[in-house]
């Protein structure tokens, strides 16, 4: 099978879409299957991950005519998986020319062409889809199809026996997207600094985030502050971890694998919904948007008291599994068996 897969990251969307596709890409790659990346320019600088993945790399804009172009390079393909905001369904049916099947990744119902649709976010319902969806399109709905790395699935068993033991919280992870929007992750690393809590931090940032030189020079002279530029094992990371800070992102579910109890901070209005569900499944605070970390975190923190962590763990290793990668695989390729 020759799978193309278009997406997109910048400082705007972040790097969230192209990390589930880099994950759904390694997996079909193990199968056997052929990929290629097509996405727009500054994607790559945006997630590092991608070039370092060497799968084939096509580089378009949004309109038409760029996927005109990279389909003459690449040829005819059994799938597109589309996975981008700024990407409607009249880019989906045109994609139609170039491939057999349409595969659309998606947060929030909007009207899409495609033969399969995968929306990982907690409570969506299908009937929410169906009237926006050509007649006989698969859904797949939910965390447990959201697309995590393997590492996430094979700490799970380690990280939900370590969650049933917390007695304090000793260590903070604090993740906030790849762009890390408007230095948010400097500003939440001085809030807990100035907290003065008995916690060590670990922070992960990109190479080219804002944050990174004042993070690192807070990290030359705390020694409780840990900076993780690009980190091949965030997942051992975030099991050592007691609480997270994170945004409302695709992240949560790796979250939600590992039972670890959150504090979100909605960085786009396209979190919104997974905020308010995983807050209402009781796996999550939310503190709201950036402007209020600095006032909103300490009053957090201040809630969570051992018993309450637990609690939340439990609810939040509920709610996603870790295996959505392979169900999805598993369902692209049945769908492609059957014509």
């Amino acid at each position: 099978m020759l799978i193309a897969v278009r997406t997109d990251a910048n400082a705007r969307i972040g790097g969230g879409h192209v990390m589930r596709c880099l994950t759904l890409a390694e997996e079909l790659k193990r199968r056997g299957c052929d990929v290629v990346f097509m996405s727009a320019p500054g994607t790559r600088d945006s997630v590092p991950a991608l070039t370092r993945a060497g799968f084939r790399y096509e580089e378009l804009g949004e309109s038409l005519r760029g996927l005109e172009s990279a389909a003459s390079r690449v040829g005819m393909v059994d799938v597109i998986v589309v996975d981008s905001y700024s990407l409607d369904h009249a880019y989906e049916s045109a994609a139609r020319a170039i491939a057999r099947k349409v595969v659309v990744f998606n947060d929030a119902p909007r009207r899409h062409d495609c033969d399969l649709l995968v929306d990982p976010s907690l409570g969506r319902l299908a009937g929410e889809y169906r009237p926006l969806l050509p007649a006989g399109a698969t859904v797949l709905l939910g965390p447990n199809y959201a697309p995590l790395r393997p590492e996430f699935a094979s700490a799970r068993a380690q990280a939900l026996v370590r969650r049933q033991q917390t007695s304090a919280i000793r260590r903070i992870f604090v993740s906030l997207g790849l762009t890390d929007l408007g230095g948010i992750s400097e500003t939440t690393v001085r809030t807990l600094v100035a907290m003065n809590l008995p916690a060590d931090i670990d922070v992960v940032i990109s190479p080219s985030a804002k944050s990174r030189r004042g993070l690192e020079a807070m990290a030359a002279s705390n020694d409780r502050i840990h900076v993780h530029i690009d980190p091949p094992d965030i997942a051992a990371r975030m099991v050592e971890a007691d609480v997270a800070i994170g945004a409302g992102g695709t992240s949560c579910w790796e979250r939600c694998c590992l039972g670890l109890p959150m504090i979100l901070v909605t960085l786009a209005d396209n979190q919104a919904d997974n905020v308010r569900a995983l807050s209402a499944a009781g796996a999550a605070l939310s503190i709201g948007a950036r402007e209020n970390v600095s006032t909103a975190l300490p009053k957090a923190l201040e809630q969570m008291e051992p018993k309450r962590l637990v609690e939340m763990a439990r609810q939040a290793a509920a709610i996603c599994d870790g295996k959505g990668t392979e169900r999805v695989a598993d369902s692209m390729i049945a769908m492609v068996a059957t014509g």
